[in-house]
């Protein structure tokens, strides 16, 4: 079986988990299929071309969905037996998924946040959850407020493209999605439940785990208001947590961050980290005892959640849309997206079991987002397609 992973990596002008997790799944399938290639596409250098380039992108991809890869990638993607489809825009182009079934490929799609019913993909405006576009066919809203790269005319060919990608969403032979909002929308959108799996975010893990070395807690993400950066330090400050010797410490870059450095401090008990490398940030989860994620949006499954429970650390959670799916587990703790309810818990860190957590937590994520079970049930979804006729 010859395998191809499509996927258009965006920007690094900051932090992603979908291109992470693509290419971790990518060098681990290596080890496993006989013939697996991935297919990149560089948003670096499309969104940096001259304004020429961007003209023909525009028009080739996005207004008739013709893909602008290179000929080489065309004739690789022609030799597959399957096509595993994560991002394809811009460069893929939205005919994608018909073109793939002309050629008489198998394609899977993975579907890793929310772009297909919001244009900026975190069902947030000006850090609120926002539903508007949600079942309307012309994101009207979305256009209207620029919400693609704070660009009306952007948002405008974004909505026109995911439109039309849409048309063929009937074609592709398997989905996976991070949650169950993902499957509905699937049912919804007329996709059978057998044609869909829901798994959460893979990620590699130390072959054990180890004592925290301090009392802290470790937010690690994009310095915006719709991950809750601004609401998890200010019940912080509010708590009784830094008078008891715990510490916060604030991984990543973002647009809010100068304003927080000015306003908080270590005397706050409140430590910048700035960005970290992969390998530095499961450091930093080793050395805290918990790990937070107060999202006031749309979350697909934070790769950060599965690092920390393969860490063996327990997640603190706000209850917004997909995260309250994991309200249930004994070692996440679910809270509402409001400051005086995050500042309650952390008057209370001293009072946890942090032990119990921490084997919990390391206990799912063996079962669940280890990469040795989840690698071959992904082989066994790809094999199993071969064995089906051709939709």
């Amino acid at each position: 079986m010859k395998l191809s992973i499509l996927h258009n990596a965006y920007q690094s002008i900051g932090p992603s988990g979908e291109n992470e997790v693509v290419n971790q799944e990518f060098s681990r399938l290596q080890k496993i299929a006989p013939d697996v290639q991935l297919i990149l596409a560089n948003s670096d250098k499309i969104f940096s071309g001259s304004l020429l380039w961007k003209i023909r992108l525009t028009l080739q991809s996005v207004l008739f969905g013709y893909p602008t890869i290179t000929s080489q990638q065309r004739k690789r993607i022609a030799a597959s037996d399957v096509v595993h489809l994560h991002n394809s825009f811009p460069a893929f182009g939205f005919n994608i998924v018909k073109n793939l079934k002309k050629r008489q490929k198998y394609v899977v799609m993975s579907i890793h946040n929310a772009r297909l019913s919001c244009l900026n993909g975190s069902h947030s405006y000006a850090g609120k959850a926002c539903f508007r576009c949600v079942d309307k066919r012309y994101f009207a809203s979305g256009v209207i407020r620029g919400c693609y790269r704070q660009s009306k005319f952007q948002s405008l060919l974004y909505s026109r493209y995911t439109r039309l990608f849409l048309r063929d969403f009937h074609l592709v032979d398997h989905f996976i999605v991070l949650n169950f909002f993902s499957f509905q929308k699937l049912i919804d959108l007329g996709v059978s439940d057998k044609r869909i799996s829901i798994r959460p975010t893979i990620c590699d893990g130390p072959s054990k785990t180890y004592d925290p070395q301090e009392k802290g807690l470790l937010f690690a993400g994009r310095l915006t208001e719709e991950k809750g950066v601004d609401l998890l330090i200010q019940a912080w400050v509010e708590s009784t947590a830094p008078k008891n010797g715990w510490k916060l410490y604030i991984a990543g870059e973002g647009p809010l961050r100068k304003r927080l450095e000015s306003k908080f401090s270590p005397a706050d008990g409140v430590i910048f980290l700035g960005m970290l490398s992969e390998e530095k940030i499961s450091e930093a989860i080793r050395n805290c005892r918990i790990v937070c994620v107060p999202s006031k949006s749309f979350e697909g499954f934070p790769s950060l959640i599965s690092k920390s429970a393969a860490n063996g650390r327990p997640v603190v959670i706000s209850n917004v849309g997909p995260l309250a799916e994991l309200s249930g587990l004994d070692w996440i703790t679910s809270l509402a997206a409001e400051v005086e309810v995050w500042r309650e818990y952390f008057n209370t860190l001293n009072q946890d079991n942090y032990s119990y957590k921490n084997l919990s937590a390391r206990d799912w994520w063996e079962r669940e987002a280890s990469p040795s079970r989840a690698d071959s049930n992904l082989l066994k979804i790809y094999e199993d397609l071969k064995m089906r006729k051709l939709r």
